[in-house]
């Protein structure tokens, strides 16, 4: 049976998502789900606040190798 690793990476940019979609699809990761949503509002860990702003999001998953 395949045992599959998950991956999620959000950009703010299209151009820097399609960049880092292609960067990890040559290490083996493929999209599995993208959209292009309203993200809320977040604090970040520094305490900065970020509003709501648009972003787009990808799941991606890849088979683990036995080892």
């Amino acid at each position: 049976m395949t045992r599959w690793e998950y991956t999620v990476v959000r950009m703010d940019s299209l151009k820097l998502f399609q960049m880092h979609l292609a960067q990890l699809g040559g290490d083996g990761w493929e999209a599995i789900s993208a959209n292009y949503v309203m993200h809320a509002p977040e604090t970040l860990e520094s305490g900065t606040v970020v509003a709501e702003r648009p972003v787009w999001i990808a799941v991606l998953k890849r088979a683990i190798e036995d080892a």
